[in-house]
């Protein structure tokens, strides 16, 4: 065994590394590389490929930092600690011109949302501060294809309502009707789509707790399908959109033990993606991504 260990131990390595995939996680940079605690992570990349995560640092008093790891070390994009005042709910995007934007829930504007971009120097606000006319939380960001930031929250000013604004250049406009969803919308979730039409993934008060999705067709919101599809109460919501520009959302799953399930729209009907209920337990802070083939991804608190 003395000998014969090494020998089975260095095969099976070998067989790892010959098929050309790597089947270990590994740290990206040191482990615990932010100065202190952090919340709200928000992970994106540049078209460098270089990883940037923003974040609510606990060591710069709660306000907004962003760091990037530049092939050697993570680094801070710009100060440390940048926004006026706590941001909570962070949310990264890079527009096609990979300028970096931070959208968050802004403590030092009554926390309604703001915007700030890096414009390679200095982080500054995207048209006003706390443009939101309220409170906004589950907030996320995206870019129409002519490089337009959109933010969708729940809007504490309209009953907690879904709301859609996006920047013109000079102000931020509603898109369609402030609190365009009929009730109360938690766990938003944004995603433009392939002909630049917004779509807005929410846990639907209307229709019993289950998700609905939304779309905005230049004139009017509309659900896609049916409202509430799910089948049961739907929890820690995430929408995408797969490189066909089929329209996925993956979520914590009432009838399944709030186990991960994923649903896509077939032009018709929401179905299920696999078996639905597919993580060993409950679930939370979903996540879904698609990567370049088209194969879907989910990440979450296990």
């Amino acid at each position: 065994m003395i000998f014969l260990l090494p020998t089975v131990i260095l095969g099976q390595q070998s067989r790892v590394q010959s098929s050309g995939l790597d089947y270990l996680w590994k740290f990206i940079g040191n482990a615990g590389f932010s100065a202190d605690s952090a919340e709200y992570t928000s992970l994106a990349f540049n078209q460098s490929g270089e990883p940037h995560v923003a974040y609510q640092d606990f060591g710069s008093l709660s306000k907004a930092s962003v760091m990037k790891f530049d092939g050697t070390n993570w680094v801070n994009v710009g100060l440390q600690g940048f926004s006026a005042g706590m941001a909570v709910h962070t949310c990264l995007a890079f527009n096609q011109t990979d300028q970096p934007y931070v959208a968050f829930m802004d403590g030092a504007n009554a926390n309604k949302a703001t915007v700030m971009k890096f414009d390679g120097t200095n982080w500054v606000n995207v048209g006003i501060a706390g443009f939101s006319i309220s409170t906004a939380k589950d907030i996320c960001l995206a870019f129409n294809s002519s490089g337009e930031p959109y933010v969708a929250y729940r809007d504490y000013g309209n009953s907690q309502k879904a709301t859609l604004m996006k920047f013109n250049g000079n102000d931020w406009m509603y898109v369609g009707s402030a609190g365009f969803s009929p009730s109360s919308a938690y766990y938003v979730s944004l995603g433009i789509g392939p002909t630049d039409e917004p779509f807005v993934a929410f846990q639907d008060y209307g229709n019993s707790q289950k998700a609905s999705v939304m779309r905005f067709d230049g004139t009017s919101w509309s659900y896609v399908g049916p409202a509430g599809f799910t089948p049961g109460k739907a929890i820690s919501i995430s929408f995408a959109f797969n490189p066909s520009g089929e329209p996925y959302v993956a979520f914590s799953d009432e009838t399944k033990s709030y186990r991960s399930s994923v649903m896509k729209f077939d032009g018709f009907n929401w179905l299920n993606v696999g078996e639905p209920g597919f993580s060993e337990g409950l679930i939370d802070y979903t996540s879904l991504a698609f990567n370049p083939s088209g194969k879907p991804y989910v990440a979450f608190e296990d």
